[in-house]
């Protein structure tokens, strides 16, 4: 008899130990993470080169392109490329970070002024357009304009971030970057060269 009913205070008392954990039960492991990236490194490979041009025609100008994959053009027959100093060529940039990484390119100015390489006196100037990056096999117009990213539009303020254009494909991956540069029949004769900045923005 004894030993039934210390049983039942047993069992009992495991019941009431059961009830306590279920009311308790009002907690939640939460979870952290974090990913670690390198910077992407930028460095200049080869300057954009729009040649030597011979103005034919006074009274003639022309656009020069040159596109980003390296074909070149004009559209004036007042203008002749003088293929003996070198072929035009898009201007090229080495990036290195850790591989498949998203990034855009923005360029806060898409407009390169290039100014006339001179001893004494007021230089002349001439506006290149920049209207084309690339990446890989991958070409994407660059919209005119005072500033210009890719990816689209800022992202307005909670949403999410812009996407990337491009990935880091290779070590080094090459950005290369296309022009398009106005030359008037009134241009003075003469060498030009100036700068332009391009950013890279990670994903």
């Amino acid at each position: 008899m004894n030993y039934l009913k210390t049983f039942k205070n047993v069992s009992i008392t495991a019941l009431s130990c059961a009830s306590v954990v279920l009311v308790a039960k009002n907690m939640e492991q939460g979870k952290a993470t974090v990913e670690i990236v390198r910077p992407i490194d930028i460095s200049a490979r080869e300057s954009l080169n729009f040649g030597r041009v011979i103005l034919m025609d006074s009274d003639q100008g022309g656009r020069v392109t040159v596109n980003a994959d390296g074909t070149f053009e004009h559209d004036r027959t007042g203008l002749v490329f003088d293929l003996s100093k070198g072929n035009p060529r898009a201007g090229t940039f080495n990036l290195t970070g850790d591989g498949d990484t998203g990034f855009n390119v923005h360029l806060p100015r898409t407009v390169i002024q290039l100014r006339q390489v001179v001893v004494s006196g007021t230089a002349a100037t001439l506006n290149a357009t920049i209207h084309q990056l690339r990446v890989g096999t991958t070409t994407l117009p660059v919209a005119p304009g005072t500033a210009f990213t890719t990816g689209g539009a800022a992202a307005a303020a909670g949403a999410a971030a812009r996407p990337a254009a491009f990935k880091l494909s290779g070590s080094p991956t090459v950005l290369s970057v296309g022009a398009q540069l106005m030359i008037t029949g009134k241009s003075a004769t003469g060498t030009y060269a100036g700068e332009y900045d391009v950013t890279i923005v990670h994903d």
